[in-house]
Order: structure tokens, then C-alpha cells, then sequence
């Protein structure tokens, strides 16, 4: 009997307690409307718990909507094309910096605005199976080479593209497109600044530099070896010998007047990517492990970089000593490139920051971890802005944007 008016007491007491909550709530708030679980959680200790327990570096950035608010995500790595392109380049119109890329099965001509993602087609002329293009720096002429009807003959196409002079909001407003046919000895193609094209034509063991429709024909260089690299080196040109990762190779820097002077070599495997100051990242077969070094200018340091192929980085024109490299996850040794070159082995990159002045780098992105597949990234290219660097995927030759915030 106790226990039973104890008990009534206990309950009539928890009865009070709540009644007088109730009131007392009532009396604070009256007539809102905010949900009464809201109010609950603004009297605990510690806040209202939100992002209690959110793993770190799960947040997603976002862009201001210009409303006061917030829009989608920013996407940062974004596919240009999926379809395998030829070629592309990234260059400005006006502050804006455009994507253009040749479509390979058709050769179609398309434009990207990385900003919004908008597509354009800037050509339909048909011209199918172009397995290389190569735009000059303006976008506005572009070499495409491609096989004559399966054979094992190369036709060299240069086409030069002209926008309407009027753009209407109803009509298709595609270029008009001059094309000139160039020699078809054509082995190994570099673009140069302004107008300037170098090859190698292999009947005439040369090198030589034209304009883009194949006028002002200069012979720079003369040897009995047509198998050379060339890669444009400020001025000059930089030619070395064709990789093999069991054959030595040199490099050279080749000057507008033919002079020929030794940069590298003998190093097995070699290839080289040079800066506009006169630097370069070079790598090598040393001794069955793949070394990738970097210099910023003739007078500095060199700087030791993870091992990748030196063809898979480019450097930086506003800061010369700042350099972008794919690094594939895998083991890489020095006798991966000739696999690599034949298409047998392919791999998994991750794109790398690095400051050779200070060491500092800094992983921008890894592709089967913020995918879910492989990129194994060629031909990298920075905006002339240095606000997108843009790259192929060598397995499929689709085309990737990534945006740079330095």
C-alpha cells in the first residue's frame, strides 16, 4: 500500500512537471512555426549536433549562384569528349578560355566552354578516320593527318578556319574552312609560337619549318636518322632520338639557323618535355628503375620527381619553375615505355602539383579513386589562362579538363 502512494506521487509530480513545460514553452514562442524538434535540439548542450559524425574531406565545394545561395558542386575533373578525338587545343577568346578538339572518327570540329560545359560545332565537313591533328596556337588552323583509303600512305590536310562574320541565334554558325594538301612524307609533326610548323620528311632526311598552309619552306637540319622527336623549346626546337628503353638516346637543342647543340645523352629510354626558360623534365632507364628529373633553366638544380615518362608533364609559362605530371599508381620500371608505346601496358594516374623551387607538390587528383576507372593521361596542355589543364586518356583518346585554382 506503501509502495502504490509512492508511486502515485512520483507520477503525479513527472505530470506537473510536464504540464508546466508545456505552459512555459507556449508562453516563450508563441505562434511559430518552427518545427517543435528544431526548438528541442537549440536548448541541448553543443549546438544542434549538425555534421556530427560527416567524415572529413567528404565536403563538396561549391560556386556562388550570384543570387546570395549556393549552385551545384564544382566540378573540377570533367570529361570534354568521350568520343576519341585527334587533337585539341585550349586557347583564349577574349578572358575566356575555349576547348576546340577534332572528333577522330569524323573529323568534326567542336568547342568547349569549360565554364559551362556548352558544346559548339564549329565544322561539319566530313573528313573521316583522322588519327592526328595538331592546331596552331590560335585554334584557327589545324593540321590533320590521316591514312589514305587503309594504306599505309599519310595525307597531310591543312585546314585554316574562318568564323562567320555574323552570328545568328537560328542558323548553324560554323567556320568556314580552307584546305590545303602538304607533302606526304610528313613523319613526325611539332607546332611552334604564331604560324610555325616543324616536321621531319622522311624522303628527304630533313627537318624542316613551314607556315601552316606549307609556304616559307626552311630546311633546318640535314642527317642520314629521320627518326627523331621534336618538341618546341621557346624558340628553338628540341629534337631527340626515338625512345627504346634498351637503346641510347640523345636530345639537342636545334636553332633557328640549323645550329645543333647536345643537351642529353647517352641515356637509355629518353624522353623530354622543355620549358619556355630554357629548362626541362627529362626521364630515363636507369638501370631498370624509370627517373624523372627536372630543371627550371640551364643554371639550376636539378630536382628529382616520382617516375613517370617526362612526356606525361607539362610545365607552366607563367611560373616556369612550377611543372604538372601524371604519375601512374602502378610499379613503374625503365623498361615500361616500350610496352607502353605499343599499347600493351597501361596505367592508372594520379595528376601531381610541383614547385621545384620549394619541393612542394601535391596530389590534384587520383582517377580510380575520384572515378571509379583509369585515366592514363597524354598530351597535357595547359590554358594559356593556366585556369584548365586539359589532357587525353590514352586508353580510349577521350579528352579531360581539369580546373586549376593557382
Amino acid at each position: 500500500m506503501i509502495r502504490m502512494k509512492k508511486t502515485l506521487k512520483i507520477i503525479l509530480i513527472v505530470a506537473i512537471v510536464v504540464i508546466l513545460g508545456l505552459l512555459g514553452w507556449f508562453w516563450l514562442f508563441p505562434g511559430s512555426s518552427e518545427p517543435v524538434a528544431d526548438k528541442v535540439r537549440d536548448f541541448l548542450p553543443f549546438g544542434t549536433g549538425e555534421g556530427v559524425n560527416i567524415p572529413p574531406g567528404d565536403e563538396q565545394s561549391t560556386i556562388d549562384n550570384g543570387q546570395g545561395g549556393q549552385s551545384e558542386p564544382e566540378v573540377k575533373l570533367f570529361q570534354v569528349s568521350k568520343e576519341p578525338v585527334a587533337g585539341f587545343i585550349a586557347f583564349s577568346k577574349g578572358a575566356t578560355t575555349t576547348i576546340r578538339f577534332v572528333d577522330r572518327a569524323t573529323g568534326h570540329i567542336y568547342d568547349m566552354n569549360p565554364l559551362t560545359q556548352e558544346k559548339t560545332k564549329v565544322t561539319n565537313k566530313t573528313l573521316p578516320k583522322i588519327y592526328e591533328a595538331y592546331f596552331r596556337d590560335n585554334g584557327n588552323s589545324v593540321l590533320f593527318r590521316s591514312l589514305v583509303n587503309d594504306s599505309d600512305m599519310v595525307e597531310n590536310l591543312s585546314l585554316a578556319l574562318t568564323p562567320p562574320k555574323i552570328i545568328s541565334t537560328t542558323t548553324d554558325n560554323l567556320y568556314t574552312v580552307l584546305a590545303v594538301n602538304l607533302r606526304g612524307d610528313i613523319k613526325e609533326v611539332a607546332v611552334g609560337s604564331g604560324d610555325s610548323l616543324f616536321y621531319v620528311a622522311e624522303d628527304s632526311s630533313s627537318i624542316i619549318s613551314s607556315t601552316f598552309n606549307g609556304t616559307n619552306l626552311r630546311t633546318l637540319f640535314n642527317s642520314s636518322f629521320t627518326d627523331w622527336r621534336l618538341v618546341p623549346y621557346g624558340n628553338n626546337l628540341m629534337i631527340y632520338t626515338r625512345v627504346s628503353s634498351d637503346i641510347p638516346s640523345y636530345a639537342y637543342r636545334l636553332n633557328s639557323n640549323g645550329a645543333l647543340t647536345k643537351i642529353l645523352g647517352p641515356l637509355n629510354g629518353l624522353t623530354v618535355t622543355p620549358n619556355s626558360s630554357g629548362g626541362f623534365a627529362y626521364s630515363y632507364n636507369n638501370e631498370g628503375s624509370l627517373k624523372l628529373v627536372a630543371k627550371e633553366d640551364s643554371a639550376s638544380e636539378e630536382v628529382d620527381l616520382p617516375p613517370t615518362f617526362a612526356e606525361k608533364c607539362v610545365w607552366s609559362s607563367e611560373k616556369e619553375w612550377i611543372i604538372y605530371c601524371a604519375i601512374p599508381t602502378q610499379n613503374i620500371n625503365g623498361k615500361d615505355i616500350d610496352n607502353w608505346y605499343k599499347g600493351i601496358s597501361h596505367f592508372s594516374d594520379k595528376v601531381w602539383y610541383f614547385d621545384t623551387r620549394v619541393n612542394i607538390s601535391e596530389v590534384l587528383v587520383e582517377s580510380d579513386k575520384n572515378l571509379g576507372f583509369d585515366l592514363d593521361a597524354i598530351h597535357l596542355e595547359i590554358s594559356p589562362n593556366e585556369d584548365y589543364l586539359v589532357f587525353m586518356n590514352k586508353n580510349d583518346l577521350s579528352l579531360w579538363a581539369l580546373k586549376l585554382e593557382r
